[in-house]
């Protein structure tokens, strides 16, 4: 439980279903068949309804889950006791039943007496309504997998929705397809807050960032929300000409260019620069705040920022943005733009071909 940071029944139950399994699996056995009744079903209910959940949760215990069957969760616990002592069958009983420090024996000793005298055979009445939900549950289901074909793009570390999805369904549809994204794409489990801070996200300014989790955050981004792995590595690499430096997908190279060479402002992913005024060490690093360059064709110094800003760069995009300095100086947004300072003139004498690929 420690290890895992959950609670002792939450990790007693992983354990339970882990050698089960294993017995089915030495065995060739094809099912296992759990005796949950219908008083634990309400349980179940009761439970998932305090700590706060959605239509799955109020769907109850499934009566089918991949090879787990329980063909008694129809019945009560009084039935099944009943019928053993009638057939004078010997069961044993957990002794940790009766201590009331765990949550779903409070439920059990202390909440469904006070429920019983309001209705006697409420657990009857709780599995019908959990059986209503778990088909309204499949409705949903269906209705959110459509709406993520539609509205929802993945790509690696990151998810995007269209900010349509938000103006034309509803809350709860909008918070039940989050879940299901960050669950599929992350490996992430949602609290209502948690896309809660999402949905709210729609209603700020473009840029502005929420923290879902250690690994995980939400960008406002234009027109969509992009949900996406925090990335908190610096990236600081040395690069002579002749070498070439590999940053994720992304290869960067600086080659002495030929005498003849010229411009190539058509070409984003390739630069000629002049390198009479440098040294022969590189430094690509992200961009911080503050940094300021002078972009080719402009006499004044911009912020980087703001820059990207106007080049239109999607938010979820701009932190992971590279430059290139020399000398303490930018020379190159990489892929955007150059710095005005290191562009090739009649007087050149030696130049560099920057590239990307």
């Amino acid at each position: 439980a420690a290890k895992n940071k959950k609670s002792i029944e939450e990790a007693a139950r992983d354990l339970r279903y882990k050698s089960l399994s294993e017995i089915a699996a030495k065995n060739n056995f094809n099912k296992i068949a759990t005796a949950h009744n219908s008083n634990d079903n309400a349980e179940t209910l009761i439970f998932n309804l305090i700590k706060g959940t959605g239509i799955s949760g109020l769907s109850g215990i499934p009566i089918i889950r991949e090879n787990i069957i329980r063909p008694l969760l129809n019945l009560s616990r009084e039935e099944i006791e009943n019928y053993l002592g009638e057939n004078k069958v010997k069961f044993r009983v957990d002794s940790t039943n009766a201590q009331t420090d765990f949550s779903r024996n409070f439920i059990r000793h202390e909440i469904f007496p006070k429920i019983r005298e309001i209705n006697p055979s409420f657990e009857t009445s709780f599995l019908n309504t959990s059986l209503i939900l778990k088909d309204f549950n499949e409705f949903i289901k269906n209705y959110k997998f459509n709406l993520i074909e539609r509205f929802v793009k993945s790509e690696a570390g990151a998810v995007s929705v269209s900010k349509e999805l938000f103006r034309l369904e509803s809350k709860f549809i909008c918070g039940e397809v989050i879940k299901e994204i960050l669950k599929n794409n992350f490996g992430f489990n949602t609290s209502l807050n948690d896309y809660q801070k999402i949905i709210d996200l729609t209603e700020k300014q473009s840029g502005v960032t929420e923290e879902l989790n250690r690994s995980l955050e939400a960008v406002n981004d234009r027109e969509n929300i992009v949900i996406r792995t925090q990335t908190t590595e610096d990236i600081f690499y040395s690069i002579k000409p002749g070498e070439i430096v590999k940053v994720g997908n992304l290869e960067l190279g600086i080659d002495i260019a030929e005498p003849g060479s010229n411009l190539l402002r058509s070409n984003k992913k390739e630069e000629i620069i002049s390198a009479d005024n440098t040294d022969d060490i590189f430094i690509l690093r992200k961009w911080k705040l503050g940094d300021k360059f002078k972009p080719l064709g402009m006499r004044g110094e911009k912020k980087i920022s703001d820059f990207l800003t106007d080049e239109k760069v999607p938010s979820s995009k701009k932190k992971e943005q590279l430059i290139l300095l020399n000398r303490n100086n930018i020379v190159w947004v990489v892929g955007l733009r150059l710095d005005n300072r290191y562009k090739v003139v009649d007087k050149t004498r030696n130049k560099y071909r920057l590239w990307i690929k």
